[in-house]
C-alpha cells in the first residue's frame, strides 16, 4: 500500500498548514530574520535553527525567545510590537507562496467523504483569512489556530465527534505535529523535507508530495 493510500482507511484527517498545504516554511524563516535589524550572523543562525526545528510552534512562543537572542528587552510591549511586525510581514507572502504539489486536488477529493480538520500555530483569525483568500476554507470541517494548541484541537475534535483514534491521522512536517499526534494516540504522516530528517524514524508514514 502506498503511504498516501493509508488515508483511504481513515475517517478524519488533521492537517498542518505551513509545509503541508503551502510551501511557506522558508518564508516564515526569512520573516523572523527581517523583522529584526542589525542581527549578527550568530544571532541569525540561532533564530533560523530554532524556527526550522520547531516549525509548528506559535509565534507567541518564538518571539520572546528571539527577542532574547537579539538582545532586545523582553517586555510585553516589545513582544506585541514584534508579533504585529511579523504578522504584517508574512501574511501576503504565505498566500503567494507555492502550493505543496498536488495538495489542492487532494483536499478537494478527500473533503467529499472524510472530515478535514486544520490545526495550525498561526493565529485563528489570520489562518481563516488566508484560507478564504486561497478559496480552500470550504474544504475543512473545522479550523483551529493559535492560541489553541494542536494537541487541544485534536483531543477536542475526537471528543466532540466521538471518534476512535484509529480512524484519525495527522499530516504534518514538524516535531509539534508529531508530538500532538503521538500524545493523542493517532497515526502521524510526515511530509519529508530537508528540515525534518530527525522525524523520519518516528513517523508512521512518509511522503514528499500529493501527486
Amino acid at each position: 500500500m502506498k503511504n498516501l493510500e493509508i488515508i483511504n482507511t481513515k475517517k478524519v484527517i488533521f492537517w498542518d498548514f505551513d509545509g503541508v498545504i503551502k510551501d511557506s516554511v522558508d518564508i516564515k524563516t526569512k520573516a523572523y530574520i527581517d523583522i529584526f535589524s542589525n542581527l549578527s550572523n550568530s544571532q541569525k543562525n540561532k533564530i533560523i535553527s530554532h524556527h526550522t526545528k520547531n516549525g509548528g510552534v506559535s509565534r507567541y512562543e518564538k518571539i520572546p525567545l528571539y527577542l532574547q537572542i537579539a538582545n532586545i528587552k523582553n517586555t510585553k510591549h516589545e513582544v506585541n510590537n514584534y508579533i504585529n511586525k511579523f504578522s504584517s510581514h508574512v501574511c501576503e507572502s504565505v498566500i503567494k507562496s507555492p502550493w505543496v504539489p498536488g495538495v489542492k486536488s487532494f483536499l478537494k477529493n478527500t473533503c467529499n467523504d472524510k472530515k478535514n480538520i486544520l490545526t495550525t500555530a498561526t493565529p485563528l483569525k489570520e489562518i481563516e483569512y488566508i484560507l478564504s483568500r486561497l478559496s480552500i476554507k470550504n474544504f475543512f470541517d473545522s479550523v483551529f489556530g493559535s492560541p489553541k494548541s494542536k494537541k487541544q484541537a485534536i483531543k477536542e475534535s475526537i471528543d466532540k465527534l466521538r471518534l476512535s483514534e484509529k480512524d484519525c491521522i495527522m499530516i504534518g512536517d514538524s516535531s509539534s505535529d508529531y508530538e500532538a499526534a503521538y500524545d493523542c494516540g493517532i497515526n502521524f504522516m510526515l511530509r519529508e523535507t530537508k528540515y525534518n530528517q530527525d522525524l523520519i524514524k518516528k513517523a508512521d508514514y512518509l511522503f514528499r508530495d500529493f501527486l
